[in-house]
């Protein structure tokens, strides 16, 4: 069977070289999983459904990834690693702090509301991690990442000297502000769509940071 290039273009962007055919052929398969967790969520999910999905037999699939665990961790893996591109792409043109911190929520909730998918391979992340290390790891890679991209912008646009050394804890705070709030839009009937998600997002953070931010 022949192998598809991924849809999402964002996947080239993670290689610095032409991806191998074998490459290719795990994305194919992540990108069904991902379609898969879009429609039926994550315990409809097995090797054969991937399968069926891809017109493929079960052990096409199983080759690369022999049981569902190390599938779900490589989407997850993917999915920070596009995420993070994803907010790249989007912030590269903003200067001020006060431009990269609301461009950071804003993307975020964009983020969200074009690849919703993305933020299912999220919780299957949160919901390994009570017993899986591997996937523990990733949490926890994903919190460093989001804290230490928000500390970085927390300080550029920081006025008082003398309260610099609470930065790490306020960038803590403010990531688990936008967590929340994510969790709020997926898993809550609020009615709000992700660009009034990201407008609230803004108001709690500004508020947390007070007038020691510009």
């Amino acid at each position: 069977m022949a192998v598809k290039k991924p849809t999402n273009p964002l996947y080239f962007k993670l290689f610095r070289t032409k991806p191998r055919k074998g490459d290719l052929r795990r994305f194919e398969i992540v990108e069904a999983t991902l379609r898969l967790l879009k429609k039926d969520g994550s315990s409809a999910i097995s090797i054969e459904s991937i399968a069926k999905s891809m017109g493929m037999l079960r052990s096409h699939i199983a080759y690369y990834f022999p049981d569902k665990a190390l599938l779900f961790r490589e989407v997850v893996e993917l999915t920070i690693a596009i995420g993070h591109q994803f907010l790249v792409e989007r912030m590269k043109s903003l200067k001020t702090p006060k431009e990269l911190l609301e461009g950071y929520v804003e993307a975020t909730f964009q983020w969200c509301d074009e690849h919703p998918e993305h933020f299912y391979a999220i919780f299957i992340m949160w919901e390994y991690s009570i017993k899986n290390k591997a996937f523990m790891d990733l949490s926890n890679q994903f919190r460093k990442g989001g804290k230490e991209r928000m500390q970085q912008i927390i300080m550029s646009g920081w006025k008082d000297e003398n309260s610099k050394n609470s930065i790490p804890e306020l960038a803590r705070e403010v990531h688990n502000i936008v967590i929340a709030n994510i969790l709020e839009y997926f898993c809550s009937d609020s009615g709000m769509t992700t660009q009034q998600m990201a407008e609230l997002t803004k108001r709690r953070i500004y508020q947390l940071l007070g007038d020691k931010f510009v």
